[in-house]
């Protein structure tokens, strides 16, 4: 168990530059003001991340934190059969933020995740997990993917833009 651990930077637990491979830890109540509340993995490190769990970590800074479970930045990354819950991402990805990478993500439960920006600075999305890029790189390329939102209760920018225009 990797608990409680506290950055400045990014990577409350782990940050990750090499080959690495995780399996069975769980990631619990980590922080940080950059990106990657449990796990920072930078470009190009191959990572696999299997039978972990991501539990209540959080990226904190208001201006520029991603990825309060994992932020994956152009990275070679493979997620298999891990458990995502209650991680906060201020910006975007609560439980996991992709930036130009395309992870393979197998049999993953995302729930209770949140990107939450208090500071109505102009986007937070992806609760369970945002992923750069994507959808415009499908259509564009003719790929043929599925994309599934599940519970989406709310889409926090959605509801303050109809309070603007006294819709909500």
């Amino acid at each position: 168990v990797l608990t409680g651990g506290s950055t400045n930077s990014s990577g409350g637990a782990i940050f990750n530059a090499e080959t690495l491979l995780l399996e069975e830890i769980i990631f619990q109540e980590n922080t940080t003001t950059g990106d990657g509340g449990g796990l920072y993995i930078s470009s190009l490190a191959d990572t696999t991340v299997i039978f972990c769990t991501f539990l209540r970590n959080s990226a904190t800074s208001a201006q520029l934190s991603y990825g309060g479970g994992i932020a994956n930045n152009s990275s070679n990354t493979e997620i298999l059969y891990t458990i995502f819950h209650g991680n906060t991402a201020a910006q975007s990805g609560g439980g996991l933020f992709n930036n130009a990478a395309s992870p393979t993500i197998i049999n993953c439960d995302f729930t209770g995740n949140l990107a939450d920006n208090t500071d109505l600075v102009t986007r937070a999305d992806g609760g369970g997990m945002y992923t750069l890029q994507s959808l415009w790189t499908q259509a564009r390329e003719g790929l043929d993917v599925t994309n599934v939102i599940c519970a989406n209760r709310q889409y926090r920018i959605l509801n303050i833009e109809f309070m603007r225009v006294g819709a909500g």
